[in-house]
């Protein structure tokens, strides 16, 4: 069986043995590069060979499993390789110039990356040293890794609704996979302390009118920073240093912000509201809605005509 032909991309998919796959590819950033993640769950056990093969290019492969123990077999370049159990929460990752083969005979529940190679090269360039040569982990052993662990539970709810995904967010959280990636896996230096400056008003006001003037569609991190003339790492810390919320935070409080000027001086449906405001659909737009105000759109909106 092979994982990447499989299934469609940003779709739930059913392998021929049963396995239900959900992937999303939520982000494209400059120079062709993109995030992809899948969750693969088979509830119950079987013998099958899967054969791991990336969508595209070669690609590093990260494997959080969350919830159950499972015992493989694996197979590099035809070299079996002999592998510990492993308990919740362990995180393998593979360089794809290199052919993965598995055997997972137990239930499976496992959440995949797909990060391409050249995610790596801004990081390379401005340490000059390479990254990607330096990745290593030992896959015969257990590791368990309670930083990756955590961020992939991050992308877990875009699986089932990925139209209502925050493209800042999601940006936000590959940049926090591949900086620890490359701190922890492949030789990057520790960074010195950051500059603790914020956005300059300039700066500041230019990022804002971006996202106001557009609100019902995500801008990506890199683009918001090269409104700065700043690195994607730089113009995040000092976005939240001026603003106290990160951009994908503080551009889900204007939304909100915007459903509630329309909501009193509209007498628009909710539905169109919250197209008008960046919200996948209503229900999207109630639920964040209710969990900042603490009330659904129509209860505030009543509210407010009494």
């Amino acid at each position: 069986m092979s994982i990447a032909q499989s299934h469609p991309e940003a779709a739930d998919g059913r392998h021929s043995a049963g396995s239900v796959v959900t992937r999303a590819a939520v982000l494209a950033r400059p120079g062709g590069v993109s995030l992809e993640y899948s969750r693969i769950t088979r509830p119950w056990a079987d013998q099958e060979m899967i054969e791991l093969e990336p969508p595209g290019d070669p690609l590093c492969f990260v494997v959080t499993f969350p919830e159950l123990v499972s015992e493989s077999s694996l197979w590099c370049d035809g070299r079996h390789l002999v592998r510990q159990p492993c308990p919740p929460g362990s995180f393998s990752l593979y360089d794809f110039s290199h052919k993965w083969i598995a055997q997972v005979p137990n239930p499976l529940d496992s959440f995949h990356l797909w990060l391409p190679k050249n995610a790596f090269k801004e990081l390379e360039q401005a340490h000059r040293i390479s990254i990607v040569d330096n990745i290593h982990l030992d896959q015969t052993r257990d590791c368990r890794d309670e930083v990756m662990m955590h961020l992939a539970a991050s992308l877990m709810p875009s699986l089932s609704a990925p139209h209502e995904v925050n493209r800042l967010f999601a940006d936000h959280v590959f940049e926090a996979m591949r900086l620890h990636i490359a701190l922890t896996y492949g030789g990057l230096p520790p960074h010195p302390p950051p500059r603790r400056g914020a956005l300059t008003p300039l700066q500041e006001r230019r990022v804002k009118e971006r996202i106001l003037d557009d609100l019902a569609n995500d801008p990506s991190l890199a683009e918001l920073a090269s409104l700065c003339g700043l690195s994607v790492s730089h113009f995040a810390r000092a976005f939240k240093q001026g603003t106290g919320a990160p951009p994908h935070r503080w551009l889900i409080r204007k939304r909100v912000e915007r459903a509630q000027k329309l909501l009193v001086s509209s007498e628009g449906p909710i539905s169109e509201i919250a197209q008008t405001c960046g919200f996948a659909d209503q229900s999207h737009l109630t639920r964040v809605f209710t969990k900042a105000m603490g009330v659904s759109p129509g209860a505030w909106r009543r509210e407010r005509r009494r």
